[in-house]
């Protein structure tokens, strides 16, 4: 009888490891999958900025002779510019959200990394969705040129 229950004790203990092991794969799969699709938004932004980059330079040189470049739904149709909606990151999933945010709209921080590293800002406002803070007057990038 002692044997017996061992055993099956054994196997229960054995089932759990199991489970539990299939459940770390899971939560593993999904942080690659959130990362992957993390690092794909970030090499898209940085293309787009690229790409602006040289539009600008080139409306800059062209001088009066620049084409008309525009951002928004609008425009889009009309100039071939891209959607505002592919500036927005992706949302982070549940589990790698911070719970507990101990900064508030209109503190003033410092920023620690980036172009604008050890400077002072005003929160604008918090996206607990995507775990990022909008600092007033900072990160400011041309996304494109617009030519009346």
């Amino acid at each position: 009888m002692d044997k017996l229950l061992s055993r099956a004790r054994r196997a229960a203990a054995r089932a759990n490891r199991r489970y539990a092991l299939q459940k770390a794969e899971e939560l593993k799969r999904r942080a690659n999958e959130s990362r992957k699709e993390h690092v794909a938004y970030q090499k898209l932004i940085a293309n787009d900025r690229r790409k602006s980059r040289a539009e600008e330079k080139e409306d800059h040189r062209l001088g009066p002779l620049a084409p008309r470049r525009a951002v928004g739904k609008e425009e889009l149709e009309q100039f071939g510019a891209f959607d505002q909606l592919r500036i927005i990151p992706p949302a982070v999933p549940e589990q790698h959200r911070i719970k507990y945010w101990n900064i508030v709209e209109k503190d003033r921080v410092v920023v620690l990394k980036g172009p604008d590293r050890h400077k002072i800002g005003v929160v604008k406002s918090l996206d607990k969705e995507n775990n990022t803070v909008l600092v007033e007057g900072m990160n400011m990038v041309v996304l494109s040129s617009f030519v009346l």
